[in-house]
């Protein structure tokens, strides 16, 4: 049990690590299958406004599990990878849950309330954006503050970047835009997780 508020949350142990990596490349691999349906299916599970309004909820959760063809699935599967990996140190699996439940929470009412205009998404690049900040936080406040500040700063910058105009190279899916404003609904969710899980460690 990790009593030390000074020590990271969620450091996984040994024993666990065999399994974490079966996760992440089993969610990975998710990601990417993502792309194997077709695009009847896509409308049925993707972020419709409309249609959640009319009381279809579940598009509120399987829409980041939606992609838009192979490179974009294949894109979202890679940077989990990556980010899982950066931050495995200060997480764990059930971290990672939480972590992204707040992000997908955070894309989900802020397309709701904030941007009315937004009539469809698909993707899990707001989770993963939220994961990032997550875990940047946590190793912020764990034991690796170094780390933790260079992500924040990656993530402001790139994030400061989307909002004057700029975006990253449509690679992954060059025939539809970037919703960058997932981005940042996915970031502050998954800093509202952090904070949840470094509070409740202090109650320990």
């Amino acid at each position: 049990m990790i009593s030390d508020a000074s020590r990271p949350l969620g450091v996984p142990s040994r024993r666990r690590q065999a399994t974490e990596r079966v996760l992440c490349v089993l969610v990975a691999a998710a990601i990417a299958a993502s792309a194997l349906l077709p695009e009847g299916a896509q409308r049925a599970l993707r972020y419709d406004r409309a249609a959640v309004e009319a009381g279809e909820s579940w598009r509120l959760v399987s829409a980041h599990f939606v992609h838009l063809g192979w490179r974009h699935a294949l894109a979202n599967g890679a940077a989990w990878i990556l980010i899982v990996s950066i931050g495995r140190p200060f997480a764990s699996p059930w971290v990672w849950l939480v972590l992204s439940l707040a992000s997908a929470a955070g894309v989900d009412a802020g397309l709701l309330w904030a941007y009315p205009q937004v009539e469809w998404y698909v993707g899990a690049s707001g989770v993963l954006h939220g994961l990032f900040a997550g875990s940047a936080c946590l190793a912020l406040a764990g034991s690796d503050v170094k780390r933790g500040a260079l992500m924040l700063a990656l993530l402001a910058a790139k994030l400061g970047w989307e909002a004057a105009g700029g975006g990253v190279l449509q690679a992954a899916a060059p025939d539809f835009p970037v919703l960058h404003e997932a981005h940042w609904l996915g970031a502050a969710g998954g800093l509202a997780g952090a904070m949840i899980l470094l509070a409740g460690r202090r109650r320990l």
